[in-house]
């Protein structure tokens, strides 16, 4: 866990993590013209890179849900899960996940958790065990509203076609981790 603070702490000490948050969530867009299909489509900037946004306008001051479920988009728009190599095990930051296109459900933590504390939210981190033997599995929970959060929205993107809040059902062990 320790490896996976650092990463998201690394990654809000970047002002570019920051305000990539914020025009995520306030809409602030550019569009392309996409080479597939000829349409435009939203994107954002951050690293002098361009990165597919979410559609949709701008959310409304203080909106928790809708500010979490732009950044759930576009997390899942632009982060592909791929395992780690077989060794060593890797933690990127926000800016080396998006470089490198995808990250694996360490990843995926570092990225929700920096986003959203960006813009205010607490967030925990959950390790899960299936078997009740090894910790498997760490996914992302986030705490709604910013202030005092009363509903935990889990975030794992890890399996394709889940929505936001499915997390893994009937974990043996887990536990929970303060980002």
């Amino acid at each position: 866990m320790d490896i996976i603070k650092r990463q998201v702490k690394r990654s809000l000490a970047d002002p570019e993590t920051i305000q990539l948050a914020r025009r995520i969530v306030s809409a602030r867009y550019d569009y392309v013209r996409d080479p597939r299909t000829g349409k435009q489509v939203p994107v954002v900037k951050a690293w002098g890179q361009q990165y597919r946004a979410p559609s949709g306008g701008a959310c409304r001051a203080r909106d928790a849900a809708c500010e979490v479920r732009k950044i759930w988009d576009f997390v899942v728009l632009n982060l592909r899960y791929t395992f780690d190599p077989q060794d060593p095990d890797t933690f990127s930051t926000v800016k080396e996940s998006l470089d490198g296109g995808g990250g694996d459900c360490d990843d995926a933590v570092v990225m929700f958790a920096a986003l959203l504390k960006a813009i205010g939210f607490r967030v925990i981190a959950r390790v899960i065990s299936t078997d009740g033997g090894k910790w498997e599995h760490v996914f992302a929970i986030v705490g709604c509203p910013h202030d005092a959060p009363r509903k935990w929205i889990p975030l794992d993107p890890t399996v394709d076609g889940v929505q936001l809040g499915w997390m893994y059902p009937n974990p043996r062990a887990q536990r929970d981790f303060e980002m």
